[in-house]
């Protein structure tokens, strides 16, 4: 989770080039900034935004009810 605390570094560190996007994005003094901060303490933490995002993703069109009814069937998968 190298990134999230390189973006927050300051100064940035050696070899390190940062965009200014993500560094205004990694303001501790910010929402998205303490999100930085959560996800470059703690994998588990971006692990479970990911997947949380990653199912919002997935379902974007597709009703509630019917999101609800699907079935998790990746063990099948191998």
């Amino acid at each position: 989770m190298s990134y999230y605390s390189q973006t927050q570094a300051k100064p940035a560190p050696r070899g390190v080039f940062r965009f200014d996007s993500d560094v205004n994005l990694a303001n501790p003094s910010t929402a998205s900034g303490e999100a930085f901060t959560e996800f470059a303490g703690s994998q588990s933490t971006w692990a479970a935004a990911f997947q949380a995002a990653a199912y919002k993703l997935s379902v974007l069109g597709v009703s509630e009810e019917t999101a609800q009814g699907f079935q998790e069937c990746t063990g099948i998968l191998g």
